[in-house]
């Protein structure tokens, strides 16, 4: 679940906020019900002050669901090196999103710069932690805005298109075992970690 999508709420900031709030008394609680309901608290869209604060005090690591690099491009959306280090260091989770719009390249970018920024964090915070994360349009009459459909760095959108995500990790001198890991097994890892517990 989103702690918040962009904007204030009552337990934080999102990200576009011109200032910071951090994690708020009521927000504490939700994170505190989230981690005994065996809920997954993703900061994807969720200011830095606001993230930080989480990712400290969350009895259960947190995720960023589907992010990318600020390291690669800043942009306010993309998370820093700072904070990608705190989450790994804590044990949570990063899901590599698909956003063309904030790679380096834009919708210019291609399968290989997308496998380029998962190596990116796999290098800050290791291999184990990391995994794809989509944020793509991933309906058939629902379209994202103002982006509209050409969200996702082709052929990153439909499911039936993923093996070409194997096949640039592979270009890339990637072993089986690390892709196995990033394709799926890490996401299961960090799921039972939070859910099955």
């Amino acid at each position: 679940m989103q702690l918040t999508y962009n904007t204030q709420n009552y337990s934080g900031a999102g990200y576009t906020e011109i200032r910071d709030s951090g994690l708020t008394r009521f927000g504490r609680q939700v994170v505190d019900e989230m981690g005994r309901l065996g809920i997954v608290v993703d900061l994807s869209h969720v200011g830095p002050v606001t993230s930080e604060d989480v990712i400290e005090y969350a009895s259960k690591p947190p995720c960023f669901g589907h992010v990318l690099p600020g390291g690669l491009h800043e942009h306010p959306r993309n998370k820093s090196n700072y904070l990608l280090r705190l989450i790994g260091k804590k044990g949570g989770f990063v899901g590599i999103s698909q956003f063309g719009p904030h790679m380096a390249r834009g919708n210019e970018s291609t399968i290989d710069d997308y496998v380029t920024a998962v190596d990116f964090v796999i290098d800050l915070i290791g291999e184990d932690l990391v995994g794809v994360g989509s944020d793509a349009n991933k309906g058939y009459a629902r379209r994202l805005t103002p982006w509209g459909s050409q969200t996702a760095v082709k052929p990153l959108g439909p499911l039936k298109e993923r093996p070409e995500l194997a096949k640039a990790m592979a270009r890339a001198g990637w072993s089986k075992s690390k892709m196995q890991k990033v394709l799926g097994e890490n996401w299961l890892d960090y799921l039972e970690r939070i859910i099955g517990e």
